[in-house]
């Protein structure tokens, strides 16, 4: 059952992403435009500014996923762990670490690693299914995240390629 929500609960990180990478451009600036919620800043320690505040959650947050992704391999190490429960976790580290990178290159490996991660997933799955311990259904999925990661790729690889690495190719 817990593989399911993490199934369920990754395929919703990633719906959320292309849906808001595909947002028209102006649309998202003119969201950067408007003022943060008056609630929001009263949650926010007195002078902290929301920018500031928001990087160190993310932070912290991306450290506390590296503390899990410690942990579930530790208790693999120990025989005790659940591969599934390593990848959702190390997929939901690179997931961070992806939307708040800003290299380009950096950005393609994230994503390299998250459809290696996926192929694993995918080829443990077929394993499980031809011994029978595994259902075509836990395969399926699998198989569907890794194409949406594969897809993410080639189109980060595609944008890659269309800016210019120097302002003087503009022309």
């Amino acid at each position: 059952m817990s593989k399911f929500f993490a199934a369920a609960i990754l395929n919703l990180c990633f719906i959320s992403l292309a849906w808001a990478q595909s947002a028209p451009q102006e649309v998202k600036s003119q969201e950067s435009k408007e003022a943060p919620l008056p609630q929001l800043d009263k949650m926010l320690p007195e002078g902290v500014e929301l920018p500031d505040s928001v990087t160190k959650l993310q932070e912290k947050y991306i450290a506390l996923q590296e503390s899990l992704v410690a942990l579930r391999q530790y208790k693999m190490s120990k025989g005790k762990g659940d591969a599934n429960a390593l990848d959702a976790a190390k997929l939901g580290l690179l997931q961070s670490k992806l939307g708040i990178e800003k290299d380009q290159s950096k950005k393609l490996e994230i994503l390299q690693e998250i459809v290696k991660i996926r192929s694993e997933s995918k080829a443990r799955s077929e394993r499980k299914q031809k011994n029978g311990k595994a259902s075509e259904d836990d395969t399926l999925m699998q198989e569907i995240q890794l194409i949406a990661a594969q897809i993410e790729l080639l189109n980060a690889g595609k944008a890659s390629k269309a800016i210019p690495a120097n302002p003087a190719d503009k022309k």
